[in-house]
């Protein structure tokens, strides 16, 4: 079942709309899976997730999107809700999942203690306030419980390619959901760093052609909020220096891996 969602979240410490209202993905719900990975993907990331979750309490995943983690997750025998700000990814992932939330990681609409294991994959960075976010995970963990986190961007054996376009978060001061940047600020929240673990490796290809037709497309969510003097300024550039490589419409092959960093209840 999914509850509905307000057309706008209000910040309730404001009365007016709220900068910690998390970004919807609802323009790219029909793309997300194409662009993304789907399923695979998250069947590729449980098995490491599962010695780090309380099997015996519910999951929830903030940030659920279409559902292609917490699908796997579920089908290992978990009770998984999820929780998304975007009605139309909601929609997708009611396909695979029983219990669904409309609404903002910075404010969970959950009692204390609910969850032993909270889980975002490729999440934090859009959610608009990570502080909120993180005395929000702290609440609704049970004593001992787990944060787990995924990084929304691979570590890989780079290539011409990605050197160039990967380059862009850097360029435009965007994190990455790494445990060197949250640690900082989930700490204060009672949320300790255990550690990171390198999830299962793949390998895929990316052209420069392609790599610039995702820029172009506003794929990655750090691109679309920019207003047009710092596109012209930052991605502009990155995507000239990809139009310069040789064999535009060659595929570089890579091999990468996503980083879980898990953080535990410091009751725990």
């Amino acid at each position: 079942m999914v509850t509905t969602c307000h057309d706008r979240l209000v910040d309730s410490a404001t009365g007016g709309e709220g900068n910690a209202a998390g970004l919807s993905f609802d323009r790219i719900a029909d793309r997300y899976e194409e662009t993304r990975g789907g399923v695979e993907r998250g069947v590729r990331y449980v098995p490491t997730m599962l010695p780090f979750i309380d099997m015996s309490r519910p999951v929830l995943e903030v940030g659920v999107g279409t559902g292609a983690v917490a699908s796997p997750l579920a089908e290992a025998g978990l009770d998984v809700v999820g929780l998304d700000l975007s009605p139309e990814m909601l929609r997708v992932a009611a396909g695979r999942l029983d219990s669904l939330v409309c609404g903002d990681g910075s404010r969970l609409p959950f009692a204390p203690g609910a969850f032993g294991t909270v889980v975002a994959v490729w999440a934090v960075h859009v959610i608009g306030d990570t502080q909120r976010l993180a005395g929000e995970v702290a609440r609704v963990l049970s004593t001992g419980g787990r944060f787990l986190v995924v990084s929304s961007t691979p570590d890989q054996d780079g290539t011409d390619v990605t050197d160039i376009a990967y380059g862009l978060a850097r360029d435009l001061g965007r994190g990455w959901d790494r445990s060197a940047e949250l640690a900082e600020v989930l700490r204060p929240a009672g949320l300790m760093w255990e550690g990171d673990h390198r999830l299962e490796p793949w390998e895929d290809s990316l052209s420069p052609a392609a790599a610039i037709e995702g820029i172009e497309q506003r794929i990655w969510s750090m691109l679309w909020d920019l207003d047009q003097p710092t596109w012209d300024a930052v991605v502009e550039p990155v995507a000239a220096r990809l139009r310069a490589l040789p064999e535009q419409d060659r595929g570089r092959p890579r091999h990468q891996w996503h980083v879980l960093s898990v953080y535990r209840s410091a009751d725990g």
